[in-house]
């Protein structure tokens, strides 16, 4: 999760956006006076991206594989009924945060996750669960594992929807992530719905587009039986998901998480020797072996059961499958990144980096603004200091630095087919919006080397063209956008010439 090339003018931007928060401060009532600071400080802070879900989504599971290190507990216990927030620290250390402003130390679980039980204070008194850890992928992002939305227990269910700041009257909104990745099932339900149209409706800025969530389908291989069409019909169900969901996600992205969290932290050098050893018998033998966790435990004997039965867990018919087509020979290192790439992990870091960690600066930019607009907003705020944040509000969402916003809106309508664009014009615009590196686009266009000035004059002929000319209203503003994209692009690398 290496953040991509930014755009330096949003760190200009930054800085204006905290200014006016601050004097902001000085204007408003008391009560709202703490999520404009939140905003002001979370402006200059790691990008805070929260795994949002039902329990039993795989949330923590996904959160282990980000992070390359097994914390998050994945069996419901104490410390999975808290808001946990991950970032980075020199040393390794856990903390409960108490209800009155307390920080208690607890220790990790012998396999290095959140223990099961919080020993050291009584669970009802803690708030929420922080962890650091010295860990380079944190440095630029701090992850947020939410409590399972539709709990057993309706207190636990209610402390991700006050975690979100979507409680009616609620002031967590400066709390709120900078974006999310909301975990899905086969099923969308309707509370999962509901959830994120609150979300959206408190968190997606100032826009109706939207640009910081991310939907997750996250056990690719349990939506079919057939464990050979698995990754083809997780694709087509993630393909539908993103259409249903399009007001509310950019994507949703299929991921095999239980195999994304093995590569990442669980497969030692004798889980690959156990596989190699899999991989040399015969053909009849090993499918035999394959048939059932009942007839894979028999196949191995009575010599380490055990460890033959978490393998099984942990890889499943599908990953098993896949590194035995490694051979005998394969290396441990081989099968990592083989499961890696079953697992599909690897293309959603990458959506996650180039719409969030790319376009970090604007998205805290306009959360913190939208936290601003909705401090002005009460009838305790008088009607000057109103206009005059709100002016300010509207002359800082037009600079050029907040673009990359109107780009990851874009994206999210023609991805969804809204756009009405034909294949080749959705093909080529997500080609230059995808990623926000100047040099790479001017490669899409073409625009590089003798008559890239040309070329690029052409390319942003040809969508001001379209968005005259293209019949939905989404189409046309996504086109404009487009245009825009390479006209800052262009004016970027003459800067930099």
């Amino acid at each position: 999760m290496t953040p991509a090339q930014a755009d330096p003018g949003t760190d200009g931007l930054v800085g204006r956006v905290a200014d006016l928060c601050w004097r902001a401060v000085d204007r408003l009532p008391a009560d709202a006076v703490p999520a404009v600071r939140a905003a002001a400080r979370g402006l200059f802070q790691p990008l805070r991206l929260a795994f949002v879900g039902r329990v039993s989504s795989g949330k923590s599971t996904l959160v282990n594989a980000f992070l390359g290190y097994p914390v998050a507990a994945t069996d419901e216990g104490e410390c999975t009924k808290k808001v946990t927030w991950l970032s980075f620290g020199a040393a390794n250390g856990a903390w409960a945060r108490t209800y009155d402003g307390g920080r208690v130390p607890f220790a990790f679980a012998e396999d290095r996750s959140l223990p099961e039980k919080l020993v050291s204070v009584e669970a009802r008194m803690v708030e929420s669960i922080e962890v650091q850890l010295s860990l380079e992928r944190l440095r630029g992002t701090t992850l947020i594992d939410t409590p399972g939305l539709n709990s057993l227990d309706e207190d636990n269910s209610l402390q991700t929807v006050r975690f979100l700041g979507i409680d009616e009257g609620s002031r967590a909104a400066a709390r709120t992530a900078d974006a999310i990745l909301f975990v899905l099932n086969s099923q969308v339900h309707e509370d999962e719905e509901a959830v994120l149209s609150q979300f959206r409706s408190t968190s997606f800025g100032l826009h109706a587009e939207p640009a910081n969530a991310l939907g997750v389908l996250a056990k690719a291989d349990e939506v079919t039986m057939d464990a050979a069409g698995a990754w083809r019909e997780a694709a087509r169900l993630a393909a539908n998901h993103s259409r249903r969901l399009s007001r509310s996600v950019a994507k949703v992205v299929p991921v095999i998480g239980l195999l994304a969290e093995t590569a990442a932290c669980n497969f030692s050098e004798p889980d690959a020797a156990a596989v190699r050893s899999l991989a040399a018998l015969d053909d009849n033998a090993r499918d035999d072996a394959l048939m059932e966790i009942e007839s894979f435990s028999e196949w191995t004997g009575d010599s380490e059961p055990r460890r033959w039965e978490g393998l099984w867990k942990r890889l499943r018919r599908v990953g098993l499958t896949a590194l035995l087509e490694l051979g005998p020979q394969a290396s441990a290192p081989a099968m990592v990144r083989t499961l890696r790439q079953c697992s599909g992990v690897d293309a959603l870091e990458q959506e996650v980096d180039r719409r969030f960690h790319s376009r970090s600066h604007a998205l805290k930019a306009d959360r913190a603004l939208a936290t601003l607009r909705q401090s002005v907003s009460g009838s305790a705020v008088d009607v000057a200091t109103r206009r005059l944040v709100n002016r300010a509000i509207d002359d800082l969402s037009i600079d050029p630095a907040m673009h990359p916003l109107e780009e990851l809106r874009a994206m999210s309508v023609i991805a969804s087919g809204r756009a009405g664009f034909t294949d080749q014009d959705a093909e080529d615009a997500l080609g230059v919006l995808g990623y926000p590196d100047p040099l790479h686009r001017m490669e899409v266009i073409g625009a590089t080397g003798e008559g890239g000035a040309a070329a690029a004059a052409a390319e942003i002929s040809r969508w001001l063209m379209l968005s005259n000319t293209v019949l939905s209203v989404p189409g046309r503003s996504a086109a404009r956008v487009v245009a825009r994209s390479v006209e800052l692009c262009v004016e970027r690398m003459q800067g930099e010439s």
